[in-house]
């Protein structure tokens, strides 16, 4: 890249300052003498580092959370003495176990981080950082050893009782997986039996889940592992392990999971986070309650979309957002209310794509944002349905969105594959209508028997199963699946399934009229209201862009309110000795005549004080030209922590690219340790995402 003609060159060279990870810069070099603190760009240090292996507790935090815990409400109560005698860590500490319970490794991480920068000799912060790394060994590794490192003699012997299998877990790397999860259980056994604490009951019930779940092992007597779970909610009724209890009866019993209480809303609780919601629905799901189901899920998707919407008041990261839009969806699909499910697709897709996509091309990151998590649920929905207008208006719906990427060409491949049916991850209810289309309905019933009964019991697969065994001459199987939780669901369905001829007949058989279908139940009515709520929010439930004033370069204050009405861009940068920032700035100069002509101005924020600003870039030219945007200086760092574009830990700014909206919404944004270098494929984007 050529930097001739650049000031912002010129700027670094005449003031001698040196370049590098975290160097001071040089006193007595401004205009005013005034110190300038530290150049704390990582970008370079970052290409290099590699966080999944840590050498060191900078590496293993890299690319990690960088904003500090909030206090969380609906969690549940958990209290664990550690080896800390800072109160403040060990409230933090006990809500990263709470959310450990609930599978929450992110938020969980950030608690556990929390408590090392209070007490960075606390044993058992370490530990929560590799008890959250579980499924990114590499860098459970490291934060197990650091936990072994800090045992002193004087630890109290229960830490190092909890710090020592999780070390030998990571240690014993060669050691096939299922044979490590094994005994770690039986560590956390040894350790419950010898210990009247009742975490220690809920962390080997815990562990004892999560090894059915993920590790293979199966549990053999699921009554016996549900008794640890029993006793902990006995003496805490509140503690979160009533999460996890529900995974162990929805896989071998879901019959116990209504008479153990685990289907009720009460004990998820108003304030409770997306997975406890996200864990709720499931649990209704394999019971076979599809509607309540479904009012759960879209809590969970509320519930993330209010977080989004209130990032700047409460910065959380909603836990898999985009698993929850999907199983919404699927859930809505399978009950047959397809226009609902399809608008919640739509918005999908018009959401915002990462940064990262740009530079990715493979197409994995493309599709597994939540827009191309929208596009495979369109078209599951689409297939599962057979509504070929809506499949063929795909391709047009997704081809503004792929049409600046550099694995455009593969992406619409793919598509092909969506929308044509043929790919291979096409639902069951997909093949199985498929089948019964071209007049193969015993294939279809084998397609359909590979569903749960629980799964049969949701209308599309039911309605499926019943025409499929009419079609066959098997009249009573269809006349059984004809029931009144299938009429009832039939009350809210849309699909045209539900005029299907075949299930006329069926009706006539079972002598209920041509309008067999009850009315809507109240349960349905309420994800009827849920739904116009999520699909508008989807669009719209974006956080209101921080206001500010900075001064330029002359000493003017420039408020964000001038530029309300246009979209806006707003690059946060690390000042003039940043060789990147100067990289990004440069990449972006070009490119201004493009974003001046289509009404998006750009805005630069930097860490320099307005002395150097007008040191570095009075009266500058690019070329024959002015430097066509704005540059303001944020010396002492306010509006960079208001957009959170600054490490809470580190306590060190980073690069940020921030898009608002006319409204004064942020629409899209990239912070990371590296600056944003695509300007033209993000004018596409703002352009998509604030245009009519």
């Amino acid at each position: 890249m050529s930097f001739r003609n650049s000031s912002l060159l010129v700027c670094i060279v005449t003031m001698g300052v040196p370049l590098g990870w975290a160097q001071e810069r040089l006193p007595g070099t401004d205009v005013d003498g005034k110190w300038r603190g530290k150049l704390y760009c990582l970008a370079a240090w970052a290409q290099r580092a590699n966080p999944e292996l840590p050498k060191d507790v900078a590496e293993a935090f890299l690319n990690s959370t960088e904003l500090a815990p909030r206090p969380l409400q609906g969690l549940g109560k958990v209290s664990w003495a550690i080896d800390s005698e800072n109160k403040e860590a060990q409230r933090w500490f006990n809500q990263g176990l709470a959310c450990l319970h609930l599978l929450w490794n992110e938020e969980a991480e950030r608690a556990f981080r929390q408590v090392h920068t209070l007490d960075p000799e606390c044993a058992m912060g370490f530990w929560g950082l590799a008890m959250a790394n579980f499924d990114r060994p590499g860098r459970g590794a490291y934060f197990s050893r650091m936990a072994k490192g800090k045992v002193k003699p004087k630890t109290p012997v229960s830490v190092r009782a909890w710090v020592d299998p999780v070390a030998r877990f990571f240690e014993e790397s060669t050691v096939p997986m299922a044979r490590r999860l094994q005994v770690f259980a039986r560590e956390l056994e040894g350790l419950a039996m010898k210990s009247n604490e009742i975490e220690s009951k809920a962390l080997l019930f815990r562990q004892l889940v999560l090894n059915d779940y993920r590790g293979g092992l199966e549990v053999t007597s699921p009554w016996a592992v549900d008794r640890l779970a029993a006793e902990v909610l006995a003496i805490n009724p509140d503690h979160p392990s009533r999460h996890t209890r529900r995974f162990l009866w929805m896989k071998h019993r879901p019959a116990n999971l209504e008479s153990a209480g685990l289907l009720k809303e009460e004990t998820v609780g108003v304030e409770a986070p997306a997975p406890a919601w996200r864990y709720l629905g499931e649990a209704q799901q394999a019971a076979g309650d599809w509607e309540a189901s479904a009012l759960s899920l879209a809590r969970a998707v509320e519930t993330g979309l209010t977080t989004r919407a209130n990032w700047f008041a409460n910065p959380l990261r909603g836990p898999a957002f985009e698993d929850d839009c999907g199983a919404l969806i699927e859930a809505l699909s399978k009950l047959g209310r397809t226009r609902e499910a399809l608008a919640m697709a739509s918005a999908m897709i018009a959401q915002s794509l990462p940064g990262s996509v740009v530079s990715d091309k493979t197409s994995a990151t493309f599709w597994s944002s939540t827009c191309g998590r929208g596009v495979q649920a369109y078209a599951q929905v689409c297939h599962a349905h057979q509504l070929w207008a809506e499949a063929a208006a795909l391709e047009n719906l997704v081809q503004p969105v792929i049409s600046n990427l550099p694995a455009g060409a593969l992406i619409r491949k793919e598509l092909a594959e969506w929308t044509t049916g043929a790919h291979a991850n096409l639902s069951l209810e997909a093949r199985a209508h498929r089948e019964l289309a071209i007049g193969n309905a015993e294939a279809a019933i084998k397609v359909l028997k590979e569903l749960s009964d629980a799964e049969r019991a949701a209308f599309l697969p039911r309605a499926l199963w019943i025409i499929a065994h009419r079609d066959t001459g098997h009249v009573k199987p269809a006349l059984f699946g004809f029931d009144q939780s299938f009429r009832a669901q039939g009350g809210a369905a849309d699909t045209p399934l539900r005029g299907h001829a075949t299930l006329r007949s069926v009706a006539a058989l079972r002598r209920v009229g041509t309008k067999w279908e009850h009315p809507a139940t109240p349960i349905a009515n309420k994800l009827s209201d849920a739904m116009k709520k999520i699909s508008a929010d989807m669009r719209a439930a974006f956080p209101v862009a921080p206001t500010f004033s900075l001064p330029d370069g002359k000493g003017t204050e420039i408020s964000l309110k001038s530029f309300r009405g246009k979209p806006t861009v707003l690059i946060f940068f690390l000042g003039a000795g940043c060789i990147q920032c100067v990289e990004q700035l440069h990449s972006f100069l070009p490119e201004a005549p493009a974003y001046e002509k289509a009404g998006i101005p750009i805005v630069a924020v930097s860490t320099d004080p307005v002395s150097v600003l007008k040191y570095s870039l009075r009266g500058e030219k690019l070329g024959n030209q002015p430097i066509p945007f704005t540059i303001l200086s944020d010396e002492d760092l306010s509006i960079f922590r208001r957009y959170f574009i600054y490490n809470e830990f580190e306590r060190r700014p980073l690069h940020g690219t921030i898009v608002i909206s006319p409204e004064g919404k942020v629409v899209w944004s990239h912070v990371d340790n590296q600056p944003f270098m695509e300007p033209r494929w993000l004018l596409k984007e703002v352009q998509r995402l604030t245009g009519p």
